[in-house]
């Protein structure tokens, strides 16, 4: 049995629901056309600290998603099994947010 803490949910337009579990540093994918059980699509290693805290799905399928204690933004591409980093915030500035649109990316 899978247990979560959604932080923050998102639903496609294909009816997919994204889940961002901030307990476990994870991103989950329910789909109920094909089972009610959620799957992981990616995972933050806990050595990295992460506060995952917003996400974003592109139509594509790239996740992105925020790491405020980090201050960093991270992705994960269809295919992928780990996250990549995309921007560090400078300074003291923290991602709380982050939106992909027309290919430019907002934090």
């Amino acid at each position: 049995d899978l247990q979560f803490a959604a932080n923050a949910m998102i639903a496609t337009k294909e009816e997919v629901i994204y889940i961002l579990d901030n307990e476990n540093s994870r991103i989950l994918r329910l789909n109920p056309a094909d089972s009610f059980e959620p799957v992981v699509i990616g995972e933050v290693p806990e050595e990295h600290e992460p506060d995952l805290s917003n996400f974003f799905i592109t139509e594509g399928g790239t996740i992105y998603v925020t790491d405020f204690h980090q201050r960093k933004v991270l992705a994960i591409r269809p295919g992928d099994e780990d996250f990549t980093e995309v921007l560090k915030c400078p300074g003291a500035l923290r991602p709380t947010a982050v939106l992909v649109q027309d290919r430019s990316l907002y934090v």
